[in-house]
């Protein structure tokens, strides 16, 4: 957790948002009632982070589920390796997981 009391500069994050659609979709999201205490404006940086560890938990709440789907799918197509659709959803959950997986991996 970070333990900084300094507030997150909201303009200047929207002053880097490009085109009419990103500006937008930030008012629209910073209009929503209630905002979590972590992306309200004003926000100090220790809400922020635990906003985004928060975040980050769902994340890999998702990925274990989408893991076990893949595992599922993986069944379906062992029982009817030749049905296209099966496949399919197979080869699309497969990498999926694979791209999640790398997100995590990799740093920024």
């Amino acid at each position: 957790m970070h333990q900084s009391n300094e507030s997150l500069d909201l303009q200047g994050h929207l002053t880097h948002l490009t085109g009419d659609a990103l500006h937008i979709a930030a008012a629209r999201i910073l209009a929503m009632s209630p905002l979590p205490a972590g992306a309200a404006p004003g926000a100090t940086l220790a809400e922020a982070a635990d906003l985004w560890w928060e975040m980050f938990g769902l994340m890999r709440s998702s990925r274990l589920k989408l893991r076990d789907q893949r595992d599922e799918q993986r069944q379906r197509y062992m029982a009817a390796p030749d049905d296209p659709e099966t496949v399919q959803k197979f080869i699309k959950l497969n990498a999926a997981l694979s791209r999640a997986e790398r997100a995590e991996r990799e740093p920024d």
